[in-house]
């Protein structure tokens, strides 16, 4: 997992084509004004996902990890947290779908970070996260997940 500000976007290029394209889209255009729902960004080795949600408590949320894509996670506004652990510390709680490339698990260990406007997070396969918890109230938050193929 990576965390962190846009800010700083420029020590993460050269990790991987697909990070580079979505780090570069993030920067160059007006991610407030992207409507909600899928958008494919010309390259086939890349989509954005926009969603607009209140955060909730962490006894609501569910662990999930990805085969198929890296997560590029970027909070346009609002904050949250995001739980994240290795997938080696928790067992599958709904079998992997490889339509939708996701797999929901259950495990209690892992860490929470604190994202807000402007941070972004970088999911690999291995990493197993917990998206959209409430930090200390639920507040709404407008966010864009890029999924980069492997």
């Amino acid at each position: 997992m990576i965390l962190d500000n846009i800010s700083h976007s420029s020590l993460y290029k050269g990790i991987s084509k697909g990070i580079d394209e979505a780090l570069d889209f993030i920067q160059n255009n007006d991610m407030n004004s992207l409507s909600e729902g899928r958008h494919n960004l010309g390259s086939n080795s890349m989509f954005v996902i926009v969603s607009s949600y209140n955060t909730k408590p962490v006894d609501k949320g569910v662990w999930e990890a990805h085969r198929k894509y890296i997560d590029l996670q970027y909070i346009i506004s609002g904050a949250e947290m995001i739980g994240h652990t290795s997938i080696a510390g928790l067992t599958t709680a709904i079998a992997y779908d490889p339509d939708n490339d996701i797999e929901f698990l259950i495990g209690k260990e892992g860490s929470l970070c604190h994202l807000k406007s402007g941070d972004f997070a970088i999911f690999y396969p291995h990493d197993a996260h917990m998206p959209g918890l409430k930090i200390s109230n639920s507040q709404q938050v407008y966010k864009a997940v890029f999924k980069i193929i492997l």
